[in-house]
């Protein structure tokens, strides 16, 4: 694994623990949490190890869905609740490879709660095509000061550009945050936290 991808998971499970402190944690005896999107099966992945608080994966990009479908499965009678939320980064495009700015600011959307279908699955309803703009005021200097900290020779390439959606800049969706939580003494308790990391570029 080379060293930046160590970072950026590494930053990923941060964000993730920061973003859930609040929330007081349980493991009630679950068995597996499901979750799919594409309409395909090998896109679907199975939670059932709930010894870590938090997992990342990365999601490959023909299981891209801006609707998510999770179903838990528990021998118990917990009532369960799902949340999910965004967050955006800046890419920049050079006629195929690309750099994602994933270490650097984002917009994270509000948490959403999950809706439950006749089918007991729990939807998570995404922008359409997974697109959304939305992202901090930042400057065109505060980007390439940032992209020269990760790849200077690039930095040439956007050197005329004035606003972060304009080509070769884009903004895109970069993860997808998931969290299970279960009712216990009239207390929502987190079970698990979810994340897919989404490449911004082929």
């Amino acid at each position: 694994m080379s060293q930046s991808k160590a970072k950026s998971i590494f930053l990923a499970f941060l964000a993730c623990g920061l973003l859930l402190s609040s929330i007081p944690q349980s493991n009630p005896g679950l068995e597996s949490i499901k979750i799919t999107g594409a309409g395909r099966s090998e896109c679907d992945f199975e939670i059932t190890n709930f010894d870590c608080n938090t997992e990342i994966v990365d999601l490959d990009l023909e299981c891209f869905s801006d609707i998510f479908k999770i179903s838990v499965v528990d021998n118990s009678s917990h009532n369960y609740k799902i949340q999910f939320r965004y967050e955006t980064s800046i890419t920049i495009q050079h006629e195929g490879p690309h750099i994602d700015l994933i270490n650097w600011k984002h917009y994270r959307s509000p948490w959403k709660t999950a809706m439950l279908n006749p089918e007991r699955q729990f939807v998570c309803q995404l922008p359409d095509g997974l697109i959304s703009k939305k992202f901090p005021k930042v400057t065109m200097s505060e980007v390439r000061i940032a992209l020269a900290k990760v790849e200077p020779t690039w930095v040439d390439h956007i050197k005329h550009v004035k606003a972060i959606t304009e080509y070769p800049l884009d903004v895109g969706i970069s993860r997808i945050y998931f969290r299970i939580l279960a009712k216990r003494n009239n207390t929502w308790r987190l079970v698990k936290t979810f994340c897919y990391n989404i490449s911004l570029g082929c």
